[in-house]
């Protein structure tokens, strides 16, 4: 059988910075609710990084979006030859810069 191979995640300091003020948000409400959503967050992230290519291609250089179901999050990625980079993180709600 074949072995399975790692596949390698990073985030830019961007995408760590709206990490940190996603779940800093959601932990000042509710901090079962920010650990449910830093949860999904990964879980999503580590699906990704199996499948590299199942997010949906925006029209910026490559860069695809999957979207943090149930939570209202979208995370935005660059597959590359290693692994995948993660760009940036945000509520779907808010508007693209």
């Amino acid at each position: 059988m074949g072995e399975a191979w790692a596949v390698k995640v990073r985030y830019t300091r961007r995408a760590l910075r709206q990490l940190a003020d996603i779940l800093d948000y959601i932990d000042a409400r509710s901090p079962q609710g920010a650990d449910n959503v830093k949860r999904r967050l990964h879980a999503v992230i580590n699906l990704l990084s199996d499948h590299p290519n199942s997010g949906r291609l925006t029209n910026r250089n490559d860069i695809r979006r999957a979207v943090v179901r149930p939570y209202p999050y979208v995370i935005f990625y660059r597959p590359d030859p290693t692994g995948i980079v993660v760009h940036g993180i945000r509520h779907a709600a808010r508007r693209p810069l």
